[in-house]
């Protein structure tokens, strides 16, 4: 798990004044689905994320939830805020993420009502979102702290592991260690899902690094491939290309 804190991450007014930690189980037990349902108009995707669906994720992200009040409460980090509220991704304060002149006169009157009067930050934020969450009562009350996790989640966005890499007395791979889709004649799979696990951190630098080993591996094929055809007489030099039979 980590609590990453984050501030001034958009563009208007509003949420330069904002921080936020969100608790995040950086590797999950539960595990998701992706089904493909025969329809009348052609193959359907079901996805199904599963989140908490393994009860052992709900118990930690309970804990981080209660380490992050713990961190807003504690002495040396209480005096630094006003309001704390929930934030939901269907909360009508996303309507202000979109950039446009309306936008960035309706924050930022917001903005500056709630700098000159601090006793209108919880009512107005509190209409931006979902009801707002007491986070003294959830270092209190187990039963709040569950329902409040329980109905707040959602993915970080960095789903893995649809199209695992994996050795082939594994029934649940789907491609070798060099992306090769087993069964599949010279296709390869070249992202995040062949990973064969969820990681445990952002997934962008990953992915990275594997786009690099499966091009190695791709130039190391065809290095070959050009090798023995040359060895057979089946390769065909020109002034632009070389050309492989």
């Amino acid at each position: 798990m980590y609590i990453p804190y984050v501030a001034n991450t958009g563009w208007h007014a509003l949420i330069q004044r904002l921080s936020s930690l969100t608790p995040t189980i950086a590797k999950p037990l539960s595990r998701g689905r992706i089904t493909l349902i025969n329809t009348v108009s052609g193959l359907q995707l079901l996805i199904e994320f599963n989140y908490h669906s393994d009860d052992r994720d709900r118990v930690r992200h309970m804990n981080a939830v209660c380490r992050a009040v713990g961190m807003l409460l504690s002495p040396e980090v209480r005096p630094l805020w006003h309001t704390a509220i929930s934030i939901f991704r269907s909360d009508r304060a996303g309507q202000f993420n979109n950039l446009s002149t309306t936008n960035a006169i309706r924050t930022g009157a917001v903005a500056t009502l709630l700098d000159f009067i601090s006793a209108a930050n919880w009512p107005i934020l509190g209409m931006l979102t979902k009801p707002s969450v007491d986070i003294l009562k959830l270092a209190q009350d187990e039963d709040a702290l569950m329902e409040f996790v329980q109905v707040s989640f959602s993915g970080p966005g960095r789903h893995a592991g649809t199209c695992r890499m994996g050795a082939t007395d594994d029934p649940d791979v789907v491609v070798d260690p060099e992306g090769l889709v087993y069964g599949v004649d010279a296709l390869r799979v070249v992202d995040a899902s062949i990973m064969p696990w969820v990681p445990r951190g952002n997934t962008n630098i990953l992915t990275l690094i594997l786009a690099k080993k499966i091009t190695a591996a791709i130039g190391r094929d065809f290095v070959s491939r050009f090798a023995h055809n040359i060895s057979r007489g089946s390769c065909r030099l020109t002034n632009r290309a070389v050309s492989i039979g």
